[in-house]
């Protein structure tokens, strides 16, 4: 099992600590959220046989605060290319799926996504990159304890003609 590289949490208070904050943010209905696994053995594509059984997660990708998109990948699976393929394999779902946005976004926000990196997350911004986004500018945010976080704000719009399926 692979443990969040934060650090211990110090909330006394299970329902308030930043892993199940998170897990009931993805969760909650209205929500769009995949989560990313690697390919059972046998699987067409697979290019090895060490992955046998059920898939594996080796990571989630969604919008819960609309219009911010998040991913959190296991260490494991870095420098793979895991992240890049599942933002656009999200992004092409999001984009036909929902030609007015979720419902809760605001109508002028409908062909806009956002993703917010801690600036030293320099892997992360590189996966924005490679599927479009583009960074807008800058803003402090709060991750656990840390408080005035510097945080680089991405930004991609729908492709024009992307038409529901």
């Amino acid at each position: 099992m692979e443990y969040m590289t934060t650090g211990v949490e110090t909330e006394p208070d299970a329902e308030k600590s930043h892993s199940v904050v998170r897990l009931q943010m993805m969760m909650k209905l209205g929500n769009f959220v995949f989560a990313a696994t690697l390919p059972r053995a046998g699987d067409e594509g697979e290019a090895d046989s060490e992955i046998s059984g059920d898939p594996t997660a080796i990571g989630f990708i969604g919008i819960t605060r609309a219009p911010e998109v998040f991913f959190i990948f296991g260490r494991a699976s870095w420098g793979k290319g895991y992240a890049t393929e599942a933002l656009e394999a999200f992004l092409a779902a999001y984009w036909s799926k929902f030609p007015n946005g979720l419902q809760q976004i605001d109508p002028e926000l409908k062909d806009v996504l956002q993703a917010h990196v801690v600036d030293e997350n320099l892997g992360s911004s590189r996966v924005l990159e490679k599927v479009g986004f583009k960074q807008i500018g800058t803003t402090t945010g709060q991750i656990g304890d840390r408080t005035d976080v510097l945080e680089r704000v991405y930004e991609i719009r729908r492709p024009s003609g992307h038409k529901r399926v």
